[in-house]
């Protein structure tokens, strides 16, 4: 529950922070071909339920490519437009799946168009169609997914991990990031101009006021916690 709180009042802050200061707070560990293949056209990117992925899209939307991506639609339809609307506004493009709906084929058709990362949650499978791998000394079902679209559109396969990290020094600075005078009261400071479109940060504030809960609970600072990523080409990944 806490990484989710903490997940939550981080992405929220996202449309408040400028371009540079969202390159600040990511560190990426990336296969140099990873460049060369968005060059080329899409790329397929399988994640796990791990770290900031709204912060790692907001980055990969500048450094890499635009991201495409699939968010199940939530109830009430007001609250499924406002995710899509903060998304959309940090630069990713959202196809919305409605419960058993099936949006393999559009995702095929939208990136097959164009130069996307097709980034895919894929650390969990909760139906019938999923591949069963071994974890640790257990087994685990993923999704079939990421690999299926990457094998049909004929274009590489990542696997990409996230993971928060201290943020220190000048990068800390470049952030946008102070530090305050009580205990452990790390703040971000307010940025002058705010990153986003504008229908994203009206998404923001919108979204912001629901999740006010998580506001006030949230330890000060997570909302400016920079991530690591780290990118390495699937096994047997297809070439350009």
């Amino acid at each position: 529950m806490r990484s989710y709180m903490r997940y939550f009042y981080e992405a929220f802050a996202l449309p408040g922070i400028t371009p540079d200061q969202v390159l600040a707070r990511v560190r990426a560990d990336v296969d140099p071909r990873l460049h060369e293949d968005v060059r080329v056209g899409s790329v397929v990117m399988a994640l796990p339920h791990m770290g900031n992925w709204d912060l790692i899209g907001a980055w990969a939307c500048r450094e890499l490519a635009t991201v495409l991506t699939v968010a199940e639609r939530l109830k009430p339809d007001d609250l499924f437009e406002q995710f899509v609307s903060f998304r959309e506004g940090l630069g990713m493009r959202i196809i919305g799946q409605a419960h058993g709906e099936k949006v393999f084929d559009r995702l095929l058709e939208t990136a097959s168009r164009g130069h996307y990362v097709v980034a895919l949650l894929a650390d969990r499978d909760l139906s019938s169609a999923g591949i069963t791998v071994t974890l640790g000394s257990a087994t685990a079902r993923v999704a079939a997914g990421p690999a299926a679209i990457a094998q049909r559109l004929g274009r590489p396969l990542y696997a990409a991990s996230i993971h928060h990290e201290p943020l220190t020094g000048e990068r800390r600075r470049r952030a946008g990031i102070t530090v305050g005078t009580g205990p452990d009261r790390t703040q971000g400071s307010a940025a002058a101009e705010p990153g986003g479109t504008r229908a994203g940060r009206r998404a923001h504030s919108r979204l912001g006021r629901r999740a006010g809960a998580v506001d006030r609970r949230a330890r000060p600072g997570l909302a400016h916690a920079p991530a690591g990523l780290r990118c390495r080409p699937g096994p047997g990944a297809p070439g350009p």
